[in-house]
């Protein structure tokens, strides 16, 4: 595995109930791979005990990817923020993983469903709404947050402007009402 070699102190790797995804260490851009998770309850079928050679990677940012996570309400979706100032949303369909670890099988690189040109600067964090389905909030270095409704990317919903230096970690409490920020300022 060629894990990202970012310095930025947020999900290189991240889970959904179905997938895990892994930010990618390649020259030129962002690329991160998803992989089907295994059950810890059931065996998956012919699940290979070595990754294959080539696996599906998505490469549409053209920088280093920074955060990414999984929607809460759905183990398909996945956002990534990144050095390229914007946030992608992708969604996973299963038939993608078929005959996974057959010899015949192909991997399928993917594609973003969503662009968000969501800074002029780096975009550090990306968190889901934890109770609203179509909400995204994130952070960039030019030290904002801002929400963002899947309905209405080209516009954002709310723009928290307060902080004086980089955000380093958002988070909602369990019924997603109050969102905390740290900063390091």
């Amino acid at each position: 595995m060629k894990v990202s070699g970012s310095t930025w102190d947020t999900n290189l790797v991240s889970a959904s109930g179905h997938y895990i995804s892994v930010n990618w260490n390649a020259f030129g851009g962002g690329p991160f791979t998803i992989l089907p998770l295994p059950s810890t309850f059931a065996a998956i079928p012919n699940f290979p005990y070595k990754l294959p050679e080539v696996i599906p990677l998505a490469c549409s940012h053209t920088a280093p990817i920074l955060d990414t996570d999984w929607s809460p309400h759905n183990d398909f979706i996945i956002a990534l923020g990144g050095e390229d100032s914007k946030v992608m949303i992708w969604k996973v369909e299963s038939s993608a993983f078929e005959d996974w670890g057959q010899d015949h099988w192909v991997p399928v690189n993917f594609d973003p469903v969503a662009h968000i040109n969501a800074s002029p600067h780096k975009i550090g964090q990306v968190l889901f709404h934890l109770t609203t389905s179509n909400i995204l909030i994130s952070a960039s270095s030019e030290y904002t947050v801002k929400l963002w409704d899947f309905a209405d990317t080209d516009h954002t919903r709310s723009v928290l402007t307060r902080h004086k230096d980089t955000i380093q970690h958002l988070a909602f409490n369990p019924a997603g009402t109050p969102m905390t920020m740290t900063c390091r300022d």
